[in-house]
């Protein structure tokens, strides 16, 4: 105890010491540095109409507190390939659908705005119906133990496909006009619909959360927007020839 209380007091008077342009360069390198290790939040998996997250299988059901949402549009220029993950080659990522931009980090921004983007329009796909882009939503979430206890230490994202949006986009709706409430409020069961073949989330209102857990999260709710509106990795990303990419969005838009 003695060491500690030493190491602390000299830890004191050395900061104490520090200049005040040195100690706002402190202030704002730690600001930076907490922000870059939130970001490492991870992304749950709802491959096969279930819940993982890294190794850990999770089952078909899960209790949650949604914390954050935001929209996702994503444009990747090849097909899918589960032994060889690229990241999109145009994404952007907000909260208004009519300010939708690609995000700076886009690789290959396809347009100024997904407003008017032509790989945003229906029927870009060459079935004449789908989109080229992928209009997705992310949402932020807490798990809600057995005893009713929230975890606000232990996030992850859920990148929820275009074929989720009517049953969240209805489920909380109803939370705000029904019940006066938004969704970082209550407790959530997040499901899959018995009825289709691919992960389309049933979100179940199960109740308030405890009052205690709703005040930590108010103090929070800025933190958890900008965790929830992380750009993807684009570090791995090799652009590919005009040519190739023509060929791969006529490839996926008919898988579509």
């Amino acid at each position: 105890m003695t060491q500690n209380t030493d190491i602390k007091k000299q830890a004191d008077q050395s900061l104490a010491s520090v200049d005040p342009e040195v100690a706002k360069l402190l202030a704002q390198a730690a600001e930076n540095q907490a922000k870059e290790e939130v970001s490492g939040i991870p992304f749950m998996s709802l491959k096969g109409k279930k819940f993982t997250l890294g190794d850990v299988k999770l089952g078909t059901s899960l209790d949650v507190v949604i914390l954050a949402d935001v929209i996702d549009h994503s444009y990747y220029d090849r097909p899918y390939n589960p032994d060889e993950i690229t990241p999109p080659a145009c994404f952007a990522i907000g909260k208004d659908i009519n300010e939708l931009a690609p995000h700076e980090d886009s690789p290959t921004p396809i347009s100024d705005s997904c407003k008017g983007c032509p790989h945003n329009e229906f029927g870009s796909a060459a079935n004449g119906k789908g989109k080229l882009c992928r209009n997705g939503r992310r949402i932020l979430v807490a798990p809600v133990s057995s005893d009713g206890s929230v975890n606000l230490d232990d996030l992850a994202i859920i990148n929820m496909a275009p074929t989720s949006l009517k049953t969240y986009s209805r489920y909380a709706k109803s939370l705000a006009t029904v019940r006066k409430l938004p969704s970082w409020s209550v407790v959530t069961n997040l499901s899959f619909d018995p009825d289709e073949d691919w992960p389309v989330l049933f979100p179940t209102y199960i109740g308030v959360a405890p009052g205690a857990v709703i005040n930590a999260i108010a103090q929070r709710l800025e933190e958890f927007n900008e965790v929830v509106a992380v750009p993807y990795d684009t570090s791995g990303y090799v652009a590919l020839d005009k040519e190739a990419a023509a060929a791969s969005d006529k490839k996926k838009s008919k898988m579509s």
